[in-house]
């Protein structure tokens, strides 16, 4: 028999013309014209055809540099602009030059308003606050490798329109910053608003944040964020903190079509061109994205943001909202892909021990939305310091009417109640309604017999 020597591609098999591709640092495979196309780049660097796995990242022209590129000259990816850049170009602080020279001429240029421009918040650079704020020591949000898990670190974007005989974008941002502290928050420009402000806070624990925003007040300023179609609130997490898998669990938390319509009265919003479905692949939930406008956007090499969330100008909504990312991501650690709906996790929140500890300020915010059954007690193991939030402060807009509007939980359970009335005068088995599954059921003392 003929000995068939002649080389295949290593990808498909074929037999057609082979390049040589760099998969690892000590191996090489040969690829054919196709496999090259969809599987390789070229390296900006050395000219190395490599496979996409061996690529370790993009400048902003989008050339591509291979692992040993970037290990060789120190690349880095810039804290304030997120573009991968060579290791010459590294200031301080873990911004790039250009970032760094943008902020030193940016430090003090901010308009007599006090609103500085986009992004000015970022080159001053953020420093991660831990409970009790102020008083607080610096957390690091990105341990190397083998050392303990860092913790959550949340930051928040509100957006603020002024109206006319209000106060201005800049007295928005001074109250603000003065109610949360000027090493808290800061204010920003957006393009998205009409004549308004972005607040912006630094990366914190859940706890600073709820003692943080247990002092927002806005009354009497005549600015708006509900009632609005411009502004949003958006909330992001350190990606160091979770694990790949999380975030692709929480990309299909947030993407699955069934809990749409649950999700838009949670956060208040339908989704629109400035939170559209995040919908994908399991296998694609924590990749980086091109989309930043999507409702869990994964662009970013450092945080997760979620979207969804309409503006709002009360303490308690936003603290709500936090409460309800917070919860979402300790909820996808555990959750398995089959109960990654908005049904199943409110379910959770109302029945885990963690859950109802640190969600008691979101439960209540989904009680009064018909969300979550009255029957549920929201102060079931309180931790101090969660109460002081200003009971003055109301939730600040009705649900958001569904295509076909659900019927209330409350109602539900009292209806089903009312119906298993009748049954009860025909037996003589005590029964008692669960108040989280909303169905009749024996008492635990009949249901050992």
């Amino acid at each position: 028999m003929p000995d068939n020597t002649d080389p295949a591609c290593a990808c498909c098999g074929s037999g057609s013309r082979l390049y040589a591709v760099i998969s690892s640092r000590a191996h090489v495979a040969d690829y054919c014209d196709r496999c090259v196309d969809e599987h390789t780049r070229i390296c900006h660097t050395c000219t190395d055809v490599v496979h996409n796995t061996y690529v370790e990242g993009e400048t902003r022209a989008g050339r591509a540099i291979c692992r040993r590129c970037a290990a060789r000259d120190n690349w880095f990816t810039c804290e304030s602009c997120d573009c991968f850049r060579h290791g010459d170009d590294y200031a301080e602080y873990g911004r790039c030059v250009d970032c760094h020279a943008d902020y030193a001429a940016h430090d003090d240029d901010d308009d007599d308003d006090g609103v500085g421009d986009y992004h000015s918040t970022r080159r001053r650079g953020f420093s991660p606050i831990e409970f009790p704020y102020p008083y607080s020591r610096r957390v690091n949000a990105y341990s190397p490798y083998g050392r303990p898990a860092p913790k959550t670190l949340f930051g928040l974007e509100l957006e603020i329109e002024s109206r006319s005989g209000g106060l201005s974008p800049g007295q928005i941002a001074a109250r603000a910053r003065h109610q949360l502290g000027s090493l808290f928050a800061g204010g920003e420009r957006d393009g998205s608003l009409q004549h308004g402000v972005e607040i912006i806070t630094h990366p914190a624990t859940i706890d600073a944040h709820r003692q943080a925003w247990q002092r927002f007040d806005l009354r009497g300023s005549r600015a708006v964020s509900h009632d609005t179609t411009t502004c949003g609130l958006h909330v992001h997490f350190t990606r160091a903190s979770v694990s790949q898998l999380t975030i692709a669990k929480v990309v299909q938390l947030f993407g699955d079509p069934s809990s749409t319509s649950t999700w838009s009265r949670v956060f208040r919003r339908n989704l629109n061109r400035y939170a559209e479905s995040c919908r994908k692949p399991f296998a694609d939930g924590s990749r980086l994205s091109a989309n930043r406008y999507e409702v869990v956007n994964t662009t970013s090499n450092n945080t997760v943001e979620i979207r969804w969330a309409r503006g709002t100008l009360q303490a308690r909504t936003i603290v709500a909202t936090l409460e309800i990312v917070h919860a979402a991501i300790r909820y996808c650690e555990q959750a398995s892909t089959r109960a990654l709906t908005a049904a199943a996790f409110i379910r959770w929140i109302c029945a885990d021990p963690w859950g109802r500890s640190e969600t008691r300020i979101a439960r209540r915010y989904l009680i009064d939305r018909g969300l979550v059954g009255q029957a549920i007690d929201p102060t079931a193991r309180v931790r101090p310091g969660i109460a002081s939030l200003p009971a003055a402060l109301s939730d600040d807009a009705a649900p958001i009417p569904d295509a076909t509007p659900a019927r209330p939980v409350a109602a539900s359970i009292a209806a089903t109640a009312a119906a298993a009335s009748v049954r009860l005068r025909r037996t003589s088995t005590p029964t008692e309604l669960d108040p989280i599954r909303g169905v009749i059921q024996p008492t635990a003392s009949n249901q050992g017999a």
